[in-house]
């Protein structure tokens, strides 16, 4: 019996591994009408940096950050939203594929107006060029940021600066800048606006407080820009403006949930009633062996 449940249980798991490689594999097709649709939404920085914000709250969870191929391992799997595999796609056929989803991807016919889809796909459509909307915008050489912490009002300050044709020291003006506080499970952004460095190159957040941080309250933070010109671009930094948190381990007690006190009464009257009950089985049937042995004793 024992080898026929293993047996049952490989062929259900390959088939199961077989099914999901075999959808992973299987061309999403979308219709000539779908794929000739055309946005309505003009290709300019306003409505990138709004199509921008949508996919950070909808789609970077699992698409990852644009060009660092950092997407979950889903089946099938999302794309790095930079590639030549997502760029191939017509913006009606990105519309389409946003609005219906597929697989581990949901359907945002719902959740996302047209108006916010046809944005995202502006978006996502913005990194199939390397023509910058600012033609007058020159791209900057050994591009840094540079932090300043003030601890009077909690604020930081980032300088970004690169250097020109000519080896001088400018800023960089008018390139998002993101600012997080490095999470276990992603980060968390300081800024919930979009934000730009201004005409020095200079761009400035408030903390938020009460983030819980390590038992000193250290918290790392991250400053990066979002930008197509300068990608990868990014400076960390320790600061102790944390909240001091001493993290429980819910392992320390070896017991179900890890923690007695944590697990719901009616859990642990569950468990106390099934293994009770697991004993006494295991006592009567000792019991009755224990007289058929007698029995037999007996006979003889």
């Amino acid at each position: 019996m024992k080898k026929i449940n293993k047996i049952f249980f490989s062929v259900t798991i390959i088939i199961l591994l077989f099914s999901g490689f075999s959808f992973s594999q299987e061309a999403w097709i979308v219709s000539e009408d779908a794929n000739s649709r055309v946005n309505p939404i003009e290709m300019n920085s306003a409505n990138i940096d709004l199509g921008s914000e949508i996919f950070k709250k909808n789609c970077q969870s699992c698409h990852g950050e644009p060009g660092m191929n950092n997407f979950l391992p889903l089946v099938p799997p999302p794309v790095d939203i930079t590639s030549e595999q997502m760029q191939k796609n017509t913006e009606g056929g990105i519309f389409y594929k946003i609005t219906i989803g597929r697989g581990g991807m949901p359907t945002f016919e719902k959740t996302l107006s047209d108006d916010e889809r046809w944005k995202l796909t502006t978006y996502i459509k913005s990194f199939s060029s390397d023509l910058l909307l600012n033609e007058n915008q020159i791209k900057l050489n050994d591009v840094v940021i540079v932090l300043n912490l003030d601890t009077a009002d909690f604020s930081i300050t980032a300088t970004v600066t690169g250097k020109n044709e000519k080896q001088e020291v400018v800023p960089v003006v008018d390139e998002k800048i993101n600012f997080y506080i490095k999470r276990y499970f992603g980060n968390l952004a300081l800024n919930q606006t979009v934000l730009k460095t201004n005409s020095l190159g200079i761009a400035k957040v408030k903390y938020t407080s009460n983030i819980p941080g390590d038992s000193l309250g250290n918290l790392q933070l991250i400053v990066e820009l979002d930008s197509k010109l300068y990608k990868n671009t990014s400076v960390s930094q320790q600061i102790s403006w944390g909240v001091p948190t001493v993290p429980e381990n819910i392992l320390d007690q070896q017991a179900m949930w890890g923690n007695r006190s944590m697990a719901p009464w009616w859990i642990v009257l569950l468990y106390l009633s099934v293994t009770g009950g697991v004993w006494i089985t295991i006592f009567y049937v000792l019991s009755l062996v224990l007289k058929i042995k007698k029995i037999g004793k007996v006979a003889k």
